[in-house]
């Protein structure tokens, strides 16, 4: 038995489910061409983002290796120095 807002209820006459389909349907051809150029703009500009991010963050790890490795010779340097 279906329900209506969960009470029990009768169930919508399918010449009724058959017409909100097929006009849903549609509408709802039209939504997704809107939908998928909407979303093939924002990825192509959110591709775009990720790669200049990407380069931006591996030129920081590259600084950040660059200073670990200063920081771990002199770290280095100061106990093997003789006291």
């Amino acid at each position: 038995m279906a329900t209506q807002n969960g009470q029990p209820g009768r169930a919508a006459p399918l010449y009724l489910t058959v017409a909100v389909v097929m006009v849903q349907a549609r509408h709802g051809k039209l939504q997704m061409d809107v939908i998928g150029k909407t979303v093939g703009a924002v990825s192509a500009d959110a591709t775009g983002d990720l790669l200049s991010d990407t380069t931006s963050i591996l030129s920081n790890l590259t600084s950040l290796t660059s200073i670990e490795s200063i920081l771990l010779a002199a770290t280095a340097l100061t106990y093997l120095a003789p006291d």
